[in-house]
């Protein structure tokens, strides 16, 4: 039988990241429309959004 627990949410102190690769970037996909996020020091639209058609 499977028990209705749900999970706990974790709140505090989080580690620092650190950067890995500056020059990387991000590229969301969506069903709607694509975004594209850059280095904000390297750009001056550091995200972007494109529409999408079939």
């Amino acid at each position: 039988m499977k028990s209705n627990t749900m999970m706990k949410t974790v709140t505090g102190d989080q580690p620092d990241l650190k950067m890995v690769n500056p020059r990387a970037a991000a590229i969301g996909i969506g069903s709607t429309m694509r975004m594209a996020a850059a280095n904000p020091d390297s750009d001056d639209m550091p995200i972007r959004t494109f529409g999408t058609f079939t």
